[in-house]
């Protein structure tokens, strides 16, 4: 391909992807996504403040989220709307990171790998989502998790793939962590349009809440690479297996009050930025 028509096809995607980051119905479908995920996270800081305080068999994750609903009036079609507007979210965020790409020369290759891997992520969230929708209720349990890991390490070099995934939960929410520090959510939000008392709330609930989600989300990778290296997928934890063993020591109960607490202020920011993200901004 000559430069010319390079440039060419650059333009050419370059504003159909503006054209699509202007579609106010992806935007508002997007932004659906963004409730369902603050839905999402109220389920799971109360499944966590039970476990901690009462005990129970409901499992107090994405599955135990996922199934509270689904046992409501109208649930399954409040997660087929979920899963649309995840899917619509992340197609929002494929868009942006295409737009950033084109713009690599000015702003660098970082807005794009961010974008993208917001992509992935909720994508993914979406197909696990549709997938309990259509009846793989089991996913998410701890069963599930170990039953996925002990299939891997019997495939050819399963071992490390199992590791690949682990370090990527681990660079993630290492990032994450970062993300909190600095509070570079912010950028996402559009604070001209938020009055002072809003931004601030803002920056508490989303530094709260993403440093609740590393607690909770980080020794998942870890747990990963552990049962790669002892080649036992009984060493693989999700997050329900974690909940519940922290449950059983007195220092569980306070950890399980905090990541409860950080749930729902993550919940809190979903919401806000619901209203007031740059959804088509990488």
């Amino acid at each position: 391909m000559t430069s010319t028509m390079k440039q060419r096809a650059e333009r050419t995607t370059g504003k159909a992807a503006s054209r699509a980051r202007r579609s106010d119905v992806l935007q508002r479908t997007a932004r659906l996504g963004l409730v369902a995920r603050g839905i999402f996270y109220l389920l799971l800081a109360g499944l966590s403040a039970r476990l901690a305080f009462a005990g129970g068999g409901q499992q107090a994750d994405a599955n135990g989220a996922l199934g509270t609903v689904v046992a409501q009036p109208l649930g399954k079609v409040g997660v087929a709307a979920a899963a649309g507007g995840l899917l619509a979210f992340a197609m929002a965020r494929l868009i942006a990171a295409v737009a950033a790409a084109l713009k690599r020369d000015r702003d660098g290759w970082w807005p794009a790998v961010r974008a993208a891997g917001e992509t992935v992520a909720y994508a993914a969230i979406a197909a696990f989502t549709i997938s309990f929708l259509l009846g793989n209720h089991s996913g998410g349990s701890e069963q599930s998790h170990r039953s996925m890991t002990a299939k891997l390490l019997e495939a050819p070099a399963g071992r490390y793939a199992i590791a690949a995934i682990g370090v990527a939960i681990v660079a993630f929410y290492g990032y994450q962590a970062w993300v909190a520090l600095t509070q570079e959510f912010e950028s996402g939000l559009d604070e001209h349009r938020m009055p002072r008392w809003l931004r601030k709330t803002a920056t508490i609930a989303g530094t709260a809440g993403i440093a609740a989600r590393v607690i909770a989300f980080a020794p998942i990778g870890v747990f990963l690479l552990v049962a790669a290296v002892t080649y036992d997928p009984n060493k693989a934890k999700g997050l329900d297996g974690m909940l519940r063993d922290a449950a059983d020591h007195w220092w569980g109960i306070a950890v399980l009050a905090l990541v409860s607490c950080g749930f729902a202020a993550f919940a809190v920011y979903s919401f806000l930025e619901a209203a007031y993200r740059k959804v088509d901004k990488a």
